[in-house]
């Protein structure tokens, strides 16, 4: 039986079983509600060898995102001579990053916090990570398809960001697609490298973060 994704807890209560078809491949899920932290999930014991030949065989990435909208989130907070990364792209090889992108990767995965876990390895000290998943809580219908194994609200992004040690410092609705919920996240000294570098450029004085 698979734990929660968030907080690793196997005490949850049962929420139904849900059979999909999709692409040629018949998704049975078993929804549970996680106890401990409040998150919906699904509890089968996936095996990736599985979820791994249907990606490369079945799956086409949906291309109706606003990537201008991603662009232009990616300006903000990468240097000019930044260097970023999507994990949905390949690897992250050996490189370190000045921002890595995950638009509507963690749902569809068994362990989202590996992943994170993995991203933040790769940010540079003052790096950024931008996360953009389904949001469960405004927009529970686009969340239930049938490839994703966990539903995410904003505060469970926020919460796993938060397990991997980064603070969240910019949340938006619906972003790249309307029924989404997007992350800025970073690590605390890389919040308070970029706010004295703010408060040298404007001479602000306020209270360090």
């Amino acid at each position: 039986m698979r734990p929660c994704p968030i907080c690793h807890s196997t005490s949850h209560q049962p929420l139904g079983t849900r059979t999909l078809q999709h692409a040629k491949l018949v998704w049975v899920h078993d929804d549970v509600l996680c106890l401990d932290c409040g998150m919906v999930y699904d509890r089968r014991d996936w095996i990736q060898a599985e979820l791994d030949d249907y990606y490369m065989g079945n799956y086409e990435c949906a291309r109706n995102a606003d990537y201008p909208a991603q662009l232009a989130l990616l300006k903000r907070y990468a240097p000019a001579d930044g260097i970023a990364h999507d994990v949905s792209i390949g690897s992250m090889g050996d490189s370190l990053y000045d921002v890595v992108n995950c638009y509507y990767v963690l749902e569809h995965l068994i362990d989202p916090a590996g992943l994170v876990r993995e991203m933040v390895a790769h940010l540079k000290p003052n790096g950024v990570l931008i996360v953009e998943v389904p949001d469960f809580e405004r927009c529970p219908e686009p969340a239930l398809f049938p490839e994703h194994l966990q539903q995410f609200t904003s505060e469970h992004l926020a919460l796993l960001l938060n397990n991997a040690g980064l603070f969240v410092v910019e949340s938006i609705n619906g972003l790249s697609r309307p029924f989404g919920i997007c992350k800025v996240a970073m690590r605390r000294w890389g919040i308070q490298a970029r706010y004295a570098s703010a408060k040298t450029a404007y001479g602000a004085e306020c209270a360090t973060p």
